[in-house]
């Protein structure tokens, strides 16, 4: 089983760098042989107007994520800089009528300043990518989507809203794998014109660990957080704290299931046998 390279890498990563104070790697997610087919129930509303985003760590602001839609195509401006160091990004990406990617271009740097020239396009049954790796292409049975490697935290909202149309929301994506998207909790946060209701999800199958996103009532983009960085939409700044908390307590949770469901406890001692010691 192969392995892919991501940004959510450059930014999230960035992002987890910053997050959990870990050493900053290049992660991706698992490859799988073949995608599933995406399926949408429904065309997802068009993209309009503009949204605004600042990066925060530590409650401290450090950088923008910046969206336009117009014209049937949203870009981002997405940059960031924590000691000196962190991603710039733009992106033009167009959507089909169900939200899939079928044309992307993706330009900057890295957080570690590698130069991004990454692009997609997908017309009919025809997929071509180039990344950092080369360039491929793929036939495709049914349109499919596309997991970009070196993408803002913008993209994570573009798969989860193709994942909450899917009816078990777990589809296979492009270049291999598979995302899945699971709901946490709902939460009431007051804003700059009264209260918004928001939901919290867990996506996975990017990184090892999943990223938790943010939506409001209507599934629009609110955020990202983790346990010290978080990306929220202008007007809820001061959530910052109690959100990252939140994760905090996501993670340690699905920790404490995966010790419940994986730890053996022995009845007596255990003995090791043929161990070789170098």
């Amino acid at each position: 089983m192969g392995i892919r390279t991501t940004l959510l890498a450059s930014s999230i990563l960035g992002l987890l760098a910053v997050g959990c104070a870990k050493p900053v790697a290049e992660t991706a997610p698992v490859v799988a042989a073949t995608p599933e087919v995406v399926s949408t129930a429904a065309p997802l509303p068009a993209l309009t107007g503009t949204e605004a985003f600042k990066v925060f760590v530590s409650g401290t602001e450090i950088g923008h994520l910046n969206v336009d839609h117009s014209g049937g195509v949203t870009k981002v401006d997405f940059e960031y800089r924590n000691n000196g160091r962190g991603p710039t990004l733009l992106e033009t990406v167009t959507l089909d009528s169900s939200g899939l990617p079928v044309d992307w271009d993706i330009t900057g740097a890295t957080t570690f300043g590698n130069k991004v020239e990454e692009s997609f396009s997908q017309d009919g049954l025809e997929a071509r990518w180039t990344d950092a790796t080369g360039s491929d292409s793929r036939t495709l049975d049914s349109a499919t989507l596309y997991v970009a490697q070196n993408a803002s935290p913008y993209a994570l909202w573009l798969y989860a809203r193709i994942l909450m149309a899917d009816a078990d929301q777990s589809v296979g994506v492009l270049p291999g794998g598979t995302l899945q998207l699971e709901k946490m909790e709902d939460l009431t946060v007051a804003g700059p014109e009264g209260d918004v209701a928001i939901s919290a999800y867990a996506l996975s199958g990017i990184e090892l660990n999943p990223t938790y996103i943010l939506m409001d009532s209507s599934d629009a983009f609110v955020g990202v957080i983790s346990p010290r960085f978080a990306i929220l939409r202008d007007g809820l700044e001061a959530h910052d704290e109690m959100l990252r908390a939140r994760s905090v307590e996501y993670s340690a949770k699905r920790f404490e299931n995966i010790q419940a469901e994986t730890a053996h406890n022995y009845d007596a001692p255990v003995r090791i046998a043929d161990v070789r010691v170098f």
